[in-house]
């Protein structure tokens, strides 16, 4: 449970954080929503910032076992899929592809945690009943995670990691990621010298 005093503090920062993120992304742009549901998706982005910001013990076994077999599990080992818990493995998904797995240098792939995500959000909107607020999130986060996954990472390399510049230059040879490219040309580096 997240202590209310600290979740007063924290969200309305994330949530600063997140509809910044949105905004500089453009990622409703092309979206055929209204400003509510822009604003739910935004919430939820913020809501999970805090919750693995302040996590628990739980949310840190969660980072640490191995997401595929957990949702097989939940969703296959039992009659009933249990929500929360599908829940939780959707939100370590999304977390882990766009905060933690950019910023470590060897063995995570964002994208493979883009893709489990889809998977848990896309069962999350089948058993959800549509009346939840977050019904239409866990339909749109199945559908392409990969803008809200990018939202995560402008917050990581901007606010969140503040990573080391050779890092960054070192990992955009290594694997060419278009994420990395946006934050150095965005510094002044002129990645077009590399290729």
């Amino acid at each position: 449970m997240i202590d209310p005093a600290v979740s007063k503090i924290l969200m309305p920062f994330f949530q600063k954080l997140v509809h910044a993120s949105c905004d500089a992304l453009r990622v409703f742009r092309n979206e055929d929503m209204n400003y509510i549901d822009t604003l739910v998706i935004e919430e939820y982005l913020a809501r999970v910032l805090l919750i693995f910001a302040v996590s628990d013990r739980e949310k840190s076994d969660l980072l640490s076992s191995s997401l595929l077999s957990r949702y097989f599990e939940l969703v296959h080992g039992s009659a009933v899929p249990d929500r929360q818990k599908i829940r939780n493995v959707a939100e370590a998904s999304l977390f882990t592809a766009g905060i933690i797995a950019p910023h470590k240098r060897r063995y995570l792939s964002d994208s493979y945690y883009a893709k489990m995500g889809e998977h848990a959000y896309g069962c999350l909107s089948e058993i959800t009943p549509s009346a939840d607020c977050f019904c239409n999130v866990y339909a749109r986060f199945s559908r392409d995670l990969l803008p809200f996954v990018g939202v995560l990472q402008r917050i990581g390399y901007e606010d969140i990691f503040k990573l080391d510049l050779l890092d960054i230059v070192q990992r955009y040879l290594r694997e060419g990621r278009e994420a990395d490219q946006r934050w150095l040309v965005s510094r002044g580096i002129n990645v077009d010298l590399v290729h």
